[in-house]
């Protein structure tokens, strides 16, 4: 599965967003919670 597909299956079935934390964690995506905003899964590209 490619990232970006792994990104909007979390995004559409579990209201899961994509954060970015391009300076500490350059070529990294983590998939937060929106309402604990805790990291569901760190996904790397």
């Amino acid at each position: 599965m490619d990232p970006s597909d792994l990104v909007q299956y979390a995004e559409k079935a579990h209201h899961i967003q994509e954060h970015h934390r391009r300076d500490a964690f350059p070529g990294c995506i983590a998939l937060v919670n929106p309402d604990s905003e805790k990291w569901a899964a760190v996904v790397i590209r």
